[in-house]
């Protein structure tokens, strides 16, 4: 096996292991198999580890000097997340799910409480 691409490896290295050294473990083996002969790529991890987490602290995103509703903006925000991610798998709710990183009942249930499944 030709090994583990660097962008996989920062991600392993990066993610903090909440079952410790056997969920490493595991995920190494399982990937070795995933990938046989070939190298291991982002794609072969799992989803949750292949997500890409925004780093707000250096976006630009300054409160307004009127302040702001919190509550409405992140439900604005996430209304236009759930959009873009519909719009790129073509409507698939899995795909979509997958993109933000939830479970696909939670999605279709956000749709749903905005009568928009």
């Amino acid at each position: 096996m030709p090994g583990f691409a660097l962008d996989v490896m920062q991600r392993l290295s990066a993610y903090d292991w909440p079952g410790n050294v056997r969920e490493l473990e595991n995920l190494v083996e399982r990937l070795v198999v995933v990938a046989s002969n070939r190298m291991v790529v982002m794609d072969d991890l799992p989803s949750h580890l292949r997500t890409t987490v925004v780093d707000l602290e250096n976006a630009t995103l300054d409160l307004p000097e009127s302040g702001v509703d919190l509550r409405i903006f992140l439900t604005q925000l996430e209304e236009r997340l759930i959009a873009q991610a519909l719009e790129r798998t073509g409507g698939n709710k899995n795909r979509a799910a997958e993109l933000l990183g939830m479970n696909r009942t939670t999605l279709v249930e956000k749709l749903r409480r905005r009568n928009v499944a």
